[in-house]
Parts: structure tokens; C-alpha cells; sequence
């Protein structure tokens, strides 16, 4: 939509000539101008270069400010916040039962390997002293008992975290990641950066914009704050009134 240039009339009382100096006639002033928006107009182009996978807006649609008007291609960005929502919501509620039990179960594994791997080293132990055992198979098994010991600490403390629920921090975590996320598929969106109409549309679904080579998307203006910008010769000037 392209503004026209109009002919605007300015209408005033003009006293008539010298021969009906008694009798004011009414007249009219024609003046050249134009009717355009208060705000002006703006060209929105994408913050991303991509393809344009949707053009949700068509010339003359009215729109209010954040209004999606156009995507460029945003699949990953959309997994993406997905998954860190599924991760945050994970990570807020905590863990159920069945997790929980898991690990407790993992614990005790772990502890009964632990206390059989105990017997086999002390049964090691009595045999090194009649020398009827090797030092090196001493020491595995001391090794083995040993890995085992740190694994059941390890295991303790899992259960311990579950049970307790997620840390502060955990969650802060957690919802700086999506926060990137959703920022990330922010910049793959065209929004109205305030109320007004869709005046023109310069790119549609399927077109490529690059940021290096910037093109306008689309350009729109508040169609319903306008004002019209005319021409007055000087003379006719001190004739115009506010009001008229």
C-alpha cells in the first residue's frame, strides 16, 4: 500500500471583492499534500539468515506489537526448546519411586559384591601366611575390595540425591538452559514491533534472507494515527486557522 498524494481543501470564510464588501462569500483553498502515519513507517527483516518457512500475515492485516508475523526455518531451535522444557519440568518435580528404587537396589548389589569381595581377600590373607597364595593375587583382590568400597560410598550418595529432590542450583540450571533455548528461536521469528497494518509484503514462504544482504520482510504502519502534510503558498498563510 503506497501513500497517495491528495488534494486537500481548506475551507475559510474570504471577504469578497471591493463591488460586495457587504455580503462575505464563502471560499475554499486547494492545497497538495498527503495523508501519512504519525509513527512513520518500518521494514521488518529476519535476525537470521534461512529460509522463510511461514509468512503468517497478508497485506492490509491488522496486528498488534509481538505479533508473529513470519518464521525463518527454526526446527532445530524448536527441538531444542522442547527438550530443555522436558529437562526443566524433569528437573522441578524430581525423581518418583520407581527411580528411586532403582538405585536402592543398585546399592545393595553393589554392597553384597562388596562383602563377598571382603571374604575373598581375608581368605587371601590366611593363605599368603601358610604361602600357599601369591602376592600379586593378594593384591587384586585387596584392589578389588577396595574399588568396590568407593563404589558403595557412590552408590549411598545417589540414593541420598534422590531422595532429597533437586538443588536450587539444579534448577537454576536447568532454566538458563531453556532460557538460551527459547532465546535462540527467538531470533528465527519476525514480530511487529508495535500495532498497525501490514501495509506491504516484500518476501513470502519459501524465499531465502540472509542478514548479510538484509531485505525487508514486510513493512507496516499505525494506520489509524495519520496526519496530512500539505503545501500552502505563503500568501494564504495567515488565513489558516487551528480548527479549520
Amino acid at each position: 500500500m503506497n501513500w497517495s498524494v491528495l488534494v486537500v481543501v481548506c475551507g475559510f470564510v474570504l471577504l469578497a471583492g471591493a463591488a460586495e464588501v457587504a455580503k462575505p462569500a464563502s471560499s475554499k483553498l486547494i492545497c497538495v499534500g498527503r495523508i501519512e502515519p504519525v509513527d512513520g513507517e518500518v521494514e521488518l527483516s529476519a535476525q537470521m539468515s534461512g529460509t522463510l518457512t511461514a509468512v503468517l500475515v497478508k497485506e492490509g492485516d491488522w496486528v498488534t506489537n509481538g505479533t508473529i508475523l513470519a518464521e525463518v526455518d527454526a526446527r532445530r531451535e524448536k527441538a531444542a526448546v522442547d527438550l530443555a522444557a522436558a529437562k526443566l519440568a524433569r528437573v522441578k518435580v524430581g525423581n518418583g519411586k520407581e527411580e528411586i528404587a532403582a538405585a536402592e537396589a543398585n546399592r545393595e548389589a553393589v554392597a553384597a559384591e562388596l562383602a563377598f569381595a571382603e571374604e575373598e581377600y581375608q581368605r587371601a590373607i590366611k593363605l599368603r601366611k601358610e604361602l600357599v597364595f601369591a602376592e600379586d593375587e593378594l593384591d587384586k583382590r585387596r584392589q578389588r575390595a577396595a574399588t568396590l568400597q568407593k563404589q558403595v560410598v557412590s552408590a549411598d550418595k545417589q540414593v541420598e540425591a534422590l531422595k532429597r529432590g533437586p538443588l536450587p542450583e539444579e534448577v537454576a540450571l536447568a532454566e538458563a538452559e531453556a532460557g538460551a533455548a527459547r532465546t535462540a528461536y527467538e531470533l528465527r521469528l519476525v514480530r511487529a514491533v508495535s500495532d498497525g497494518a501490514v501495509l506491504q509484503l516484500y518476501r513470502h514462504a519459501g524465499d531465502v534472507v540472509s542478514v548479510n544482504f538484509p531485505t525487508p520482510v514486510l513493512r507496516m504502519a499505525n494506520t489509524r494515527r495519520l496526519r496530512a502534510r500539505v503545501e500552502v503558498n505563503e500568501q494564504d498563510v495567515y488565513r489558516l486557522k487551528q480548527g479549520m
